[in-house]
């Protein structure tokens, strides 16, 4: 992780306030939003998470590229999709899993909005509205 983007909230206010999927939330809504996360930089190459790692936090991709897998059986390595800037990673495993079933490998280098659990579990709901889902 790159130790760096840790802009007071205003910045990370305003990001957020023009960033589809935030865009269009309250000033209540993105008060919340900016309690319950933070924007990190990584390296690229480096990994988010392994599959079967627990699911310790939501991420959108802010900007930057990673690729979503899983292995085969044989170890081979079946490419799921290629995220994109905007786009929650993950979403049915972090509502629906204690664990991650894919492999997440950032291919550049990757600026994140991460969410913490313990503002999200137990309105997981609203963060789908959140992410247009």
């Amino acid at each position: 992780m790159i130790v760096g983007l840790r802009a007071p909230m205003w910045a990370q206010r305003e990001l957020l306030s023009h960033m589809p999927p935030f865009s269009g939330l309250a000033p209540a809504q993105l008060d919340e939003l900016l309690a319950a996360s933070r924007i990190v930089e990584y390296h690229a190459h480096d990994y988010l998470f392994h599959a079967g790692a627990p699911i310790r936090e939501a991420y959108v991709l802010i900007s930057g590229t990673v690729k979503r897998s899983t292995t085969l059986s044989g170890e081979l390595e079946k490419v799921l999709e290629l995220a994109q800037p905007q786009q929650v990673l993950s979403l049915g495993e972090v509502f629906g899993s204690t664990s991650y079933a894919r492999l997440v490998r950032r291919l550049a280098p990757a600026s994140w909005l991460r969410l913490m659990p313990e503002s999200f579990v137990p309105s997981r709901a609203r963060m789908l509205i959140w992410a247009g889902g």
